[in-house]
């Protein structure tokens, strides 16, 4: 499945250079930045387009919000039946499926990758914090 099917009206990430750093931030805040399968699309194409970015130093991955990642959103996954075969499926040649992958890429880039955490951390939120070199968390982050 190509990952062009990402939302053409608001991006699920958003990604901005300062100072050679990347800022990725979750965009989607009013639903506490849960996954759906348009993030989990924009999440692949992110990391990988970092991956091969020679000209970032540092990325920080953050939420937009009251929240990191509330996890995944299972309302409008199973709105779907295809979705979480689309999740799961394992390409030939792959380390990881599309939802193992959101927190394995962040270990592909050859730049320090920091998550930084707050309000909650869940699930599918807590795998891509976990997949950064460094995590930095607010007080009130669960």
């Amino acid at each position: 499945m190509p990952n062009s099917q990402v939302a053409a009206q608001q991006p699920r990430v958003t990604v901005e250079i300062i100072d050679e750093v990347a800022i990725v931030t979750l965009n989607r805040g009013p639903k506490y930045n849960a996954l759906d399968m348009d993030m989990f699309y924009a999440l692949d194409n992110t990391a990988t387009e970092l991956a091969s970015n020679k000209a970032i130093r540092a990325v920080i991955i953050r939420g937009d919000g009251k929240v990191f990642c509330a996890g995944l959103d299972v309302k409008s996954i199973i709105k779907n039946p295809l979705n979480p075969g689309k999740l799961l499926k394992r390409e030939e040649g792959e380390l990881a499926n599309l939802a193992q992958k959101v927190g394995y890429l962040w270990r592909q880039i050859p730049v320090p990758v920091i998550a930084v955490t707050h309000g909650v951390c869940f699930g599918g939120g807590l795998q891509i914090a976990l997949g950064a070199d460094f995590r930095y968390s607010t007080a009130d982050c669960e």
